[in-house]
């Protein structure tokens, strides 16, 4: 992920300065880098670390209410935020 971060960093710098196609390029193969890195450490640990840190009695409780948050907040993002959005356009 370090690695990812540095060269999307170096990547926009340079992009900045040069408006070049191949920063560009790297930019979002670098952000491809970075999110799939990211991606494939979190998931995981999202379920692991409360799975690892509740008391056996309330382990299924806490993993449902993690879940259930999850899936909330998901579908926030997707339905509440996109119409928000679509009624804030005219400030755009």
């Amino acid at each position: 992920m370090l690695v990812g971060m540095i060269g999307w960093t170096v990547s926009g710098s340079a992009f900045d300065r040069i408006r070049s196609a191949a920063a560009g390029a790297g930019i979002i193969s670098c952000i491809t880098f970075f999110t799939t890195a990211y991606n494939i450490c979190r998931g995981p640990l999202v379920v692991a670390y409360p799975i690892e840190i509740l008391l056996f009695p309330i382990r299924a409780k806490g993993v449902a209410l993690l879940m259930g948050s999850i899936k909330d907040s998901s579908f926030f993002s997707q339905s509440v935020n996109s119409i928000d959005l679509s009624t804030l356009s005219w400030k755009y």
